[in-house]
């Protein structure tokens, strides 16, 4: 299995002018990869070490990895020179379609797992190393299959005007203030839809840095903290008569070793947590201080 950076995956992707061509050595490449990161997808899920052994937890897994082992042996079987792209691209994009919805599912049945033992804390602290590595497991390769497969999908559809420094799903310099500028309009909407007031943001700091990222991810990251600082924002003003303070974001270049990298601060106004308990499961999946929410049939959904 070839491990790459997304600056290793631009070059691939443009390491020729003809498109065609392009295409041709990237699905060959695919053809070889895929299979491989299911099959090790699939290995992975049997050596982790799965806490619940309920049917739903089960039965969520195992098709989960059927749906690996399947798209690995059809994948596997196309011709080794790739001919028809189009049967090609289609089959790729349903092997995506069809993991993300397996994970979803996988996910869900986690959670109401953890639904069911809130009231038992020491039980439920005791589970989350080994359900977050399982999960972190999975996100990673899932992540990883998207992007290869999402790229596949630009060469096949690709535009001959696209901008220069977008190369498929990795954009080669992303402008962190616009990419955030998105993110805020978007978790401004949901949250006026949903609760019919929402704090601003303001963005400060270097507004010219370009980073080399996924814009989607990126967006996704910093809609859910702005999310988050929202939430918390309204929970503790909102029987205030006081306007709602600001969420202040900073953007700043810093050097890590001899790596040139932006720093994204989100600041908000809202409590935070409290300094007296521990927080290291701040960061486990499900984990949350929040009030369970409402959800509403609208595009806010579960804001």
């Amino acid at each position: 299995m070839i491990r790459f950076s997304l600056n290793q995956l631009l070059a691939f992707t443009k390491q020729t002018l003809d498109p065609r061509e392009g295409l041709r050595l990237y699905s060959n490449f695919l053809r070889n990869q895929v299979p491989i990161r299911l099959n090790d997808l699939t290995n992975g899920i049997k050596l982790q070490h799965i806490p619940f052994q309920t049917n739903q937890r089960i039965l969520a897994l195992d098709r989960f990895s059927e749906a690996c082992r399947r798209w690995e042996s059809d994948i596997s079987q196309c011709d080794k020179e790739i001919t028809d792209q189009n049967s090609f691209s289609s089959k790729l994009q349903k092997a995506k379609e069809e993991l993300n919805s397996e994970m979803e599912a996988t996910m869900g049945s986690f959670y109401h797992q953890f639904e069911e033992l809130k009231n038992n804390q020491s039980q439920h602290n005791h589970l989350f190393p080994s359900v977050n590595e399982l999960l972190n497991f999975l996100h990673h390769h899932l992540i990883v299959l998207r992007i290869l497969i999402d790229q596949h999908h630009y060469f096949h559809t690709k535009n001959e005007k696209s901008e220069n420094q977008v190369c498929g799903v990795v954009n080669q310099k992303a402008k962190v203030a616009t990419i955030i500028g998105w993110a805020f309009a978007d978790t401004h909407s949901f949250c006026v839809e949903k609760y019919g007031e929402a704090p601003e943001v303001k963005i400060s700091g270097n507004l010219d840095s370009e980073i080399v990222c996924v814009e989607s991810h990126l967006h996704f990251m910093v809609m859910e903290l702005i999310k988050n600082s929202m939430q918390a924002t309204l929970t503790n003003y909102s029987l205030q008569k006081s306007p709602l303070p600001n969420i202040n974001i900073s953007i700043d270049k810093i050097k890590v070793g001899n790596n040139q990298m932006v720093e994204i601060v989100v600041e908000d106004f809202a409590g935070g947590l409290p300094v007296n308990e521990n927080h290291r499961d701040v960061f486990n999946y499900f984990q949350s201080t929040a009030q369970p929410v409402t959800p509403t049939y609208t595009y806010s959904g579960l804001f």
